[in-house]
């Protein structure tokens, strides 16, 4: 397998280590956190709209320095969708 159909494979499967661009990709993602170009993808909204949504707490976020990171699961869950991972950070740490 070339390294351009791993690539695909990998972004069309997310097992995590593709971009989110839609919904059903973010529902079904194993990551974590999204960074602003996924979310703006997700809502179909530009990125500056984003941080705008970040800036006055309307869209969950996490600043680590300069990055700001959006919990993917808040970030469903403020959106009413629901998803598959019933996991809380308590079973992932036992």
């Amino acid at each position: 397998m070339s390294k351009a159909e791993s690539a695909a494979s990998g972004a069309a499967g997310n097992g995590g280590d593709g971009k989110v661009t839609t919904l059903d990709e973010a529902i079904t993602s194993t990551r974590a956190i999204l960074n602003l170009g996924e979310v703006a993808a997700v809502l179909g909204a530009h990125r500056r709209s984003v941080s705008r949504g970040v800036a006055d707490g309307t869209i969950p976020s996490i600043r680590l320095g300069r990055r700001v990171l959006i919990p993917r699961l808040s970030f469903l869950a403020m959106l009413g969708a629901s998803t598959n991972d019933t996991t809380t950070a308590e079973e992932s740490a036992a």
